[in-house]
């Protein structure tokens, strides 16, 4: 069992933030090889564009599963299975024959990593305090920025010397060394969560789908990840078509606004943190440092618009500043909202919205690239998406306190949410059977 705010969780989601990264890596590899698979295969930006989302359409459709394996079976296990699984995927990439196999494997991509964000929340809601959910998401999400921040330009030097399919192999193989650190840092959930298995098999996944708060946080993860999946995926390609950046070049600036990501959304979630700890509330801290940040992240659409390419790479980073100031705010309202002994589940429905967002922009920006032969439809779209998340965590989502499930209806407030909310006992929502 993890203590709350012990050192044993906070290592633990330091290593699930490696984890995370190594997943990172494994996608946007993808993104830099794309004009040399297109190429070889002799497709077009539509094409690639349902390639890049092959992954996403896996990932979202297995979040669901993976959230309730992980509330049974504890996240050490369900990740150690997904890790295998998608490390070998990245493997038989180097090796496919064919399109279709490629699809196979991106599909298998998406199942091995499906466990990671809702591994994530179930650290945060099982391992910490409100006080210091905002600073752990903040480090286990990490690794989203710094495995682009790293994948861009390794994957453009491995392909410049080896060619695509040999830095596949080198990658899913190399990175298994992983798995160990993994299975002795990580204590097993699963006996500390079969205590409260009877109150937590008496509702479904989709009884949480009844909460305005659950509705709230998946309309605001979907329009986040779908502008984030438009700059993981296409930025690349964006910056060497419509900026005219060589490929090297093209991978070390797309590192250079993640990095700023990495920097920012550690100091976003630590002051967020230090103002709930002095007994600000919770909702209000969490919801100030999201929309301001998503607010910022608009900079995307002015970005494409300016004519100069040092304007656009400014406001590109202003706009990924913008998402990391965001994004451990956005990431601790699963924990913050979560049953006791689901924090899995909350987690899981954040990321399936998110990842549906994450599955069509790749889709959507190279089906309007392929007909409008310009960047600009596509990027402002994106722009927009961030408009639909500012109304999801700030209109719909109201009360970042835990539900209530099942029976649990004398105690009013989980213990370590004392004081989370101004030193006031949360209240709760009750959820019932």
């Amino acid at each position: 069992m993890l203590a709350k705010d012990s050192r044993t969780s906070w290592i633990a989601v330091i290593v699930l933030g490696v984890a995370i990264g190594i997943g990172y890596i494994d996608r946007v590899v993808l993104s830099v090889a794309i004009p040399a698979i297109s190429k070889e295969y002799n497709f077009g930006p539509d094409v690639s564009g349902l390639l890049l989302a092959a992954f996403s359409w896996s990932y979202f459709i297995a979040l669901v599963p993976a959230g309730l394996l992980i509330d049974r079976y504890g996240p050490k296990v369900v990740l150690s299975v997904g890790y295998i699984l998608w490390s070998l995927a990245c493997v038989l990439t180097g090796l496919a024959p064919s399109l279709a196999m490629l699809l196979v494997c991106r599909v298998a991509l998406g199942v091995g990593e499906a466990p990671l964000y809702p591994c994530g929340a179930s650290l945060a809601e099982a391992g910490f305090s409100e006080h210091n959910r905002g600073l752990a998401s903040a480090v286990y999400s990490e690794g989203a920025k710094i495995g682009p921040a790293i994948g861009a330009p390794l994957a453009a030097g491995l392909l410049a010397f080896m060619g695509w399919r040999e830095m596949f192999m080198w990658v899913g193989a190399g990175l298994l060394i992983w798995l160990p650190l993994w299975l002795f840092c990580v204590p097993d959930l699963k006996s500390a969560r079969s205590s409260s298995r009877s109150t937590q098999d008496k509702v479904g996944w989709y009884e949480l789908l009844k909460q305005r708060n659950i509705l709230g946080m998946m309309l605001g993860n979907f329009g986040y990840l779908y502008a984030f999946w438009v700059y993981l995926t296409w930025l690349p390609s964006y910056l060497i078509q419509a900026r005219g950046y060589g490929l090297v070049s093209a991978g070390l600036f797309t590192s250079l606004p993640f990095t700023i990501f990495v920097v920012v959304s550690l100091i976003s979630g630590y002051v967020a943190d230090r103002l709930i700890r002095s007994g600000n509330s919770a909702t209000l801290v969490r919801k100030s440092f999201i929309g301001a940040g998503l607010f910022l992240a608009t900079a995307i659409i002015p970005a494409v618009l300016v004519q100069s390419d040092s304007a656009a790479a400014v406001l590109f980073c202003v706009s990924l500043l913008g998402m990391g100031i965001s994004v451990p705010n956005s990431l601790a309202v699963p924990a913050g909202i979560a049953p006791v002994g689901r924090g899995a589940m909350p987690g899981s429905l954040s990321q399936l919205a998110g990842n549906f967002g994450g599955a069509i922009a790749p889709i959507i920006t190279g089906v309007l690239l392929a007909h409008g032969g310009s960047f600009t439809s596509g990027m402002m779209l994106a722009g927009g998406m961030l408009f639909l998340a500012l109304f999801g965590f700030l209109v719909v989502l109201k009360d970042i306190q835990p539900i209530e499930m099942g029976q649990r209806k004398t105690s009013g407030t989980r213990s370590d949410e004392v004081g989370a909310g101004g030193g006031l006992p949360a209240q709760t929502t009750q959820l019932h059977p």
